[in-house]
């Protein structure tokens, strides 16, 4: 509607990054507000953590009881005061390309 205020963009965190930088393009954060915008208007902000496969074994074995690494783990977010945050997911860089390399 027009008397609407406009919606500002989620801010959206990467972290993890320093090992990973190369597998990341630069425009990922764009990439990533732009799908928010409109699958999730109402967020204000949105994690992704890139991690190695030991990170992610550990994560997994904490939060699913599962002792293997895996792609992508995902967490559910909150109301704060500072609005909705969609939530957080973590991906296993190395996993990720390989599955990459796999499905050519």
């Amino acid at each position: 509607m027009s008397g609407d205020p406009p919606r500002s963009t989620p801010r959206v965190e990467l972290s993890g990054l320093g090992r990973f930088r190369s597998a990341v393009a630069a425009d990922l954060p764009a990439w990533i507000e732009s799908v928010l915008a409109r699958v999730a208007p109402d967020a204000s902000s949105f994690t992704v953590r890139f991690v190695g496969d030991v990170g992610m074994r550990r994560l997994n074995r904490v939060f699913r009881g599962v002792d293997r690494p895996t792609d992508v783990l995902s967490f559910p977010g909150t109301d704060t005061p500072e609005g909705r945050h969609l939530g957080d997911v973590v991906v296993s860089v190395p996993r990720a390309r390989r599955q990459a390399r796999e499905a050519g």
